[in-house]
């Protein structure tokens, strides 16, 4: 071989690795799409992420609960808790019709509530949260409407305007505004899923969204989901399709974020316990129930004190479900599993309610550390 061919070839290879070298220390790029259209922002995401592999690890640094504890410590029966700017934890025992309350290092400090129907009694209790002053704590209650404690456990007050006896999940802004949402009934045909907001206790609620919901004995109808971030703006989703909307403080949507995906059937185990289900019906009403193809196009999403969106889908990775997560922009960028239970950001922390193989509840929380 001649050196001028030695030279041309030793050239192409020096080429050839330079190219190979600058593509793999590129970012990857988005293949989604924003526009606006008719004043409202829509971001159209692909099927596949943004970053392929892991984006954030978790370590566990906190259980309270599980099978070792006794007495107060004990969480019998939890799908729902908050936690307060001190990092202390707020679990809303459904069993029990109390309140636990645990220190940021796990130790038990006090509970309160008790079962019944009179002032500060638990009726139903389904949903706790704090309100963004981070002074009161509401808990949705049943045929008692919304309950309200001061984070110390001394209850305050009731509030029973408008549909609030029949409020599925209600929340409250950073101005003390109630936000709530019931289903509205005329009859198995007809039913829409209302979300109000109370601008004070004694007015008239405004109407915010009004969404007529599909077939009542579908065994997989889709549940409308929503909550509020930071910045009181309204993320609302139902998952007939994969669109969430965003609406701000003022009730305008300003934002609306779309995603491809492929639909899940139900498994197996799924199919098993709905056969169960159905035989312990009369045969009229079997006789009405059905069972869609797939699943809702998601389950239910949470929003992080940065903005980013996670959406947790149907598809399985162990125990724990797969949300997709979106940056604050509303780009699909990873996918990653976490506990299906109550989960809540605080403070770069995570919290969930897991329960183990026996039947065990207990709160756990993890350090996030974010890679990308």
């Amino acid at each position: 071989m001649s050196k001028r061919n030695e030279t041309a070839i030793l050239a192409a290879v020096m080429l050839v690795t330079a190219v190979i070298l600058s593509f793999s220390g590129q970012e990857p790029t988005w293949k989604g799409s924003i526009n606006t259209e008719g004043g409202i922002k829509v971001i159209r995401n692909p099927k596949t992420p943004l970053y392929d592999g892991k984006i954030l690890t978790l370590v566990k640094d906190l259980t309270v609960g599980g099978p070792a504890v006794s007495g107060d410590s004990v969480i019998a029966s939890a799908r729902t808790m908050a936690v307060d700017d001190a990092e202390n934890i707020y679990v809303l025992d459904e069993k029990d019709f109390a309140v636990k309350v645990f220190d940021k290092s796990g130790a038990f400090l006090r509970r309160f509530g008790q079962r019944g129907k009179g002032p500060g009694d638990l009726d139903q209790p389904s949903r706790i949260s704090i309100d963004r002053s981070q002074n009161v704590l509401m808990i949705v209650n049943g045929a008692s409407g919304l309950s309200f404690f001061s984070l110390d456990g001394k209850f305050m007050k009731s509030f029973t305007a408008g549909e609030a006896k029949r409020a599925q999940y209600a929340r409250a802004d950073s101005t003390g505004r109630i936000i709530m949402s019931s289903v509205r009934v005329q009859d198995t045909d007809h039913r829409w899923n209302i979300l109000n907001k109370f601008e004070s206790e004694s007015g008239t609620p405004v109407e915010v969204k009004n969404t007529v919901l599909g077939s009542p004995y579908d065994f997989l109808m889709p549940l409308v989901y929503w909550d509020i971030d930071e910045k009181d703006n309204i993320y609302y989703g139902y998952p007939k399709a994969y669109e969430i909307e965003i609406i701000d403080p003022q009730n305008k949507i300003v934002k609306r974020i779309l995603k491809d995906y492929d639909p899940v059937e139900p498994s197996a185990e799924v199919k098993a316990q709905i056969a169960e289900t159905m035989k312990s019906m009369t045969p009229s009403l079997a006789a009405k129930v059905f069972v869609s193809k797939y699943h809702s196009a998601f389950i239910n999403f949470l929003i992080d004190e940065q903005g980013r969106l996670f959406v947790s889908s149907w598809i399985k990775d162990g125990k724990d479900f797969v949300y997709d997560v979106f940056d604050p922009d509303g780009r699909y960028v990873a996918r990653f599993p976490l506990p299906f239970r109550s989960v809540v950001f605080k403070k770069g922390k995570l919290y969930c309610i897991e329960e183990d193989a026996d039947g065990y509840q207990a709160v756990t929380r993890y350090s996030v550390n974010w890679l990308k």
